[in-house]
């Protein structure tokens, strides 16, 4: 390749790697906050990705080797704990099913969860955005007929 051709094709294709690169696009956060006095809090970082909602975060003040539920709500984070739930207990929620269980998450021993996972179900905008709604931890993940543990912390999640 003649070098007047090669400085040109190789800019194109540094832009075209940096156009697509992990860890960019629309981003959101939500800060985790006790839900009485001191107790679980942490951060929550989302986002958009190749397809996917990138979630990746950390939660302090957990009971050792315990496991925790990580939930959107569709009210604001610190709503009232029967606000805001997805759907009525039996009923399909309005987005995609089952959209707002995010994967459990598990207390190292000195109580603090750390976490990274992609969910397919939601995005940050659109029909299962989750911009302006809550996400709580809950003390226990749930159980069979969506019996849900006492909330320790919330927040909502905003655009970055």
């Amino acid at each position: 390749m003649p070098r007047r051709l090669l400085a040109p094709a190789l800019a194109a294709l540094l832009c075209a790697c940096a156009s697509g690169a992990p860890g960019t696009g629309p981003s959101a956060t939500a800060r985790l906050l006790p839900v009485r006095g001191p107790g679980a809090q942490g951060s929550v970082d989302l986002l958009q990705a190749e397809g996917v909602l990138r979630v990746f975060g950390t939660v302090r003040g957990l009971a050792p080797n315990a496991q925790y539920l990580l939930r959107v709500r569709d009210a604001d984070g610190c709503a009232a704990p029967g606000e805001g739930r997805t759907a009525p207990p039996g009923a399909a929620p309005a987005h995609a099913a089952s959209a707002d269980r995010l994967p459990n998450l598990h207390a190292d021993a000195t109580g603090t969860a750390t976490f990274s996972f992609d969910v397919r179900a939601l995005s940050l905008d659109g029909t299962a955005g989750v911009l302006g709604r809550g996400l709580e931890v809950l003390a226990q993940p749930e159980g069979p007929g969506d019996a849900a543990g006492r909330r320790l912390a919330c927040g909502t999640i905003r655009p970055r």
